[in-house]
C-alpha cells in the first residue's frame, strides 16, 4: 500500500510547497497543498482562518481617560488586531467611532502595521462622561470593543477631589494674635491649577476667625487665609468653598488651640555655687529645677534654712549663678553676689525663697522676667 507523506509544523514555519505536496499546521489545524500558484489551504474545516481577525483576542484601548472638553486635547485610541491564534494581523483596514456623544475620531480609517496596531485620536468640545469607542474591520465583518470609558471634563470647573486645603501649624496659642495659615489650591478635574477663582474659608465649628473673608486664587491656583482664636479648643478643621462652581474643598487637618504657655514653660534651670566648702553643698553643687507648672520645685534634699546658713557662713561671699535653658540651649544667665540673708527677704534679681525647718524639702520660686 502506498504511503502519503505530509509535512507537519506550525503555521509560521509553513514553507513554499511544491505542486501536490501536503502540509498540516498543528497550531491552526489547517491542511495546505502546493499548487503552481503557491500554497493553497484545503477547505476542510480543520481550523480557523489565520487571516481572519478574532474579536475576542483583538483589543481597543483609550488613554488618557480624562480629557479636557476643549476640542483640542486628545485621547489616543489604540486598536490591536489578532487572529484566533493570538498572532497580530497586518494590513487590516480599521475604522473607529464613538459609541455615543460628540467625540470626533481621526483618521476615518487606518491600516494595521506589522504589530497589528492602528492608532486613532479623539477630541471633544462637549462635556460628557463615560464615552466608549468601538473598532470595525469591514472587510472581515468583525467589530472590536467597546473600549474603556473616557470622561471629557470642563477645564474651567473646580474639582473637589483634585483641590486641596492645608493648615499649618496644627497647634497654636488661643490668644487672638497667633495665627495658623490656611492654604487652598484650586484645581480642575485634570489637576490643572485654576486662577481667578474666588474662595472663602471657615472653621467647621468653634470660635476660630478666618481672614480675609474671601480671596482670589493666583496663577498657581492658590488662595491664602489666616485664622486666630481666643477659645481653647481642639480638633478644629477648616473647609473652603468656591461658590461659583458649587464646590467645597476639605476639611483640613485638625488644629488644637491651646492655653498660652507660662513664661517658664519647657525651661530647665541650673543653680551653681562657686564655693564648695560645705559638705551638703558639695553633694548638691548642681541644683536642677524642672519648670513644668506655675510653682517649680527646687530639686534638693537641703532646706532653705540650711541654704541661708551656708550663704552667711563665715561671713563669706557666695555667687549664685542661674542658667536658663530652652530646648537644650542656654538662653539666659543671671548672677548675684550674696553676702548675707535674713532667711525672709527675697534673694535679689530673680529668686524668692520659702524658708522651712532643716531637713524639709525647699521650694524656690523663679520670678518671671518681663
Amino acid at each position: 500500500m502506498a504511503t502519503i507523506r505530509i509535512k507537519r509544523g506550525n503555521f509560521a514555519n509553513l514553507p513554499e510547497l511544491v505542486e501536490g505536496e501536503l502540509a498540516f499546521c498543528w497550531d491552526t489545524q489547517e491542511l495546505w497543498i502546493g499548487t503552481p500558484a503557491g500554497n493553497f489551504k484545503v477547505a476542510c474545516g480543520c481550523g480557523p482562518d489565520p487571516e481572519l481577525p478574532d474579536a475576542g483576542l483583538s483589543t481597543i484601548v483609550a488613554a488618557p481617560t480624562l480629557v479636557a472638553a476643549d476640542g483640542v486635547a486628545e485621547t489616543a485610541i489604540t486598536v490591536t488586531v489578532r487572529n484566533a491564534a493570538g498572532d497580530p494581523l497586518s494590513g487590516k483596514t480599521v475604522e473607529v467611532l464613538a459609541d455615543a456623544g460628540d467625540a470626533v475620531v481621526a483618521p476615518t480609517s487606518e491600516v494595521t502595521d506589522g504589530a497589528g496596531v492602528a492608532v486613532f485620536a479623539a477630541v471633544n468640545d462637549t462635556i460628557e462622561s463615560g464615552i466608549t469607542f468601538t473598532a470595525a474591520i469591514p472587510a472581515d465583518v468583525v467589530t472590536v470593543g467597546p473600549s474603556n470609558a473616557v470622561n471629557f471634563y470642563d477645564e474651567l470647573l473646580s474639582d473637589a477631589g483634585e483641590s486641596t486645603i492645608v493648615v499649618a501649624p496644627t497647634s497654636q496659642i488661643a490668644d487672638g494674635v497667633q495665627t495658623v495659615t490656611i492654604t487652598v489650591t484650586v484645581r480642575n478635574a485634570g489637576g490643572g491649577p485654576l486662577s481667578g477663582k474666588t474662595v472663602t474659608a471657615a472653621a467647621d465649628l468653634g470660635d476660630a476667625v478666618v481672614l480675609p473673608s474671601s480671596d482670589d486664587t493666583d496663577g498657581a491656583g492658590v488662595a491664602v487665609f489666616a485664622a486666630t482664636n481666643v477659645t481653647i479648643e481642639s480638633g478644629i478643621t477648616f473647609t473652603a468653598s468656591v461658590a461659583a462652581d458649587s464646590v467645597s474643598i476639605g476639611p483640613s487637618d485638625p488644629v488644637d488651640w491651646t492655653e498660652e504657655n507660662p513664661p517658664w514653660a519647657d525651661l530647665l534651670v541650673e543653680g551653681v555655687y562657686d564655693d564648695a566648702c560645705i559638705d551638703c553643698l558639695v553633694m548638691n553643687n548642681a541644683f536642677v529645677i524642672h519648670l513644668d507648672g506655675a510653682t517649680p520645685e527646687f530639686a534638693t534634699e537641703c532646706s532653705s534654712t540650711q541654704l541661708a546658713r551656708w550663704i552667711t557662713y563665715g561671713d563669706a561671699t557666695f555667687r549664685w549663678v542661674v542658667l536658663i535653658f530652652h530646648g537644650g540651649t542656654e538662653v539666659a544667665k543671671y548672677e548675684a553676689d550674696i553676702t548675707a540673708w535674713d532667711e525672709v527677704s527675697p534673694l535679689t534679681l530673680d529668686l524668692i525663697s520659702n524658708t522651712s525647718d532643716c531637713g524639709m524639702p525647699a521650694t524656690i520660686l523663679l520670678t518671671p522676667i518681663p
